[in-house]
C-alpha cells in the first residue's frame, strides 16, 4: 500500500479519514482531507470502500498544470542558459524564464 502523494496545488500533505459508524449512509468509508487549511484547492467529498481504493484514485491523477509549467520554464531556461551565441537578449530571456519560475514557486506556497 502506498502513501498519499501531495497536494497537486500546494505540495501540501492530505490525510486519511474513516467515517463513524453513526452516519448511516457512509459508515466506515474512508475518505480524504486535506492539512494545509490555506491551500486554495477545492476538492469535493468522496468516499470509498477501503483505504487502498481511496490512496489508489487520489495517487492516479495527471500531473498538476503548475508542475508541467515549471518544468517547461525550467527546460526553456536551460535551452536560453545553453546557447552557441550569447548576447544581451538570451541572457535577458534567461532571466525572465527564472523569475516566471520564482513567480509559481512562490504561487504554491
Amino acid at each position: 500500500m502506498s502513501e498519499l502523494l501531495p497536494c497537486p496545488h500546494c505540495g501540501g500533505k492530505w490525510a486519511l479519514g474513516q467515517e463513524p459508524h453513526d452516519n448511516a449512509s457512509v459508515a466506515s468509508m474512508w475518505y480524504l482531507y486535506h492539512k494545509n487549511p490555506r491551500c486554495r484547492m477545492d476538492h469535493p467529498t468522496y468516499h470509498f470502500a477501503s483505504r487502498d481504493e481511496l490512496v489508489a484514485a487520489w495517487n492516479t491523477r495527471t500531473q498538476a498544470p503548475e508542475a508541467i509549467r515549471a518544468a517547461a520554464l525550467e527546460e526553456a531556461a536551460k535551452v536560453a542558459d545553453n546557447l552557441s551565441y550569447k548576447n544581451n537578449v538570451a541572457v535577458v530571456i534567461a532571466a525572465a524564464i527564472r523569475a516566471l519560475i520564482q513567480s509559481s514557486e512562490r504561487i504554491g506556497e
